[in-house]
């Protein structure tokens, strides 16, 4: 996104333009895909900590017959590579929330 009023130099480094973020009209979708509505605890700390990052879609598309532990490994490579800030308590309450919700044990 660079204005037609910038200056070029030999270098790309020494280019500038006089266009901001604010001059950009970038409108969001709504998201179509929600995360199940549950009575367990980690429902709610589902949507504080993953819906920060994505939404439920990435649940959605997980193989359904995923059982504890892939999504132990989900949760973990969340919160360790992406650095979520995801309290170590709280792991165990939203991976129980995603195998019941999203995995082999889904209703």
């Amino acid at each position: 996104f660079f204005s037609s009023r910038r200056r070029h130099t030999k270098y790309w480094r020494d280019w500038s333009s006089d266009v901001c973020s604010s001059d950009l009209d970038i409108q969001l979708i709504n998201d179509t895909v929600m995360w199940r509505q549950s009575s367990m605890p980690g429902y709610q700390l589902t949507l504080q900590n993953c819906s920060t990052c994505h939404s439920a879609h990435y649940a959605e598309y997980q193989p359904p017959n995923t059982g504890k532990g892939y999504w132990e490994v989900q949760v973990l490579r969340m919160k360790n590579v992406f650095k979520a800030p995801i309290p170590d308590q709280d792991v165990p309450v939203i991976v129980d929330y995603l195998v019941q919700n999203y995995g082999a044990n889904r209703k």
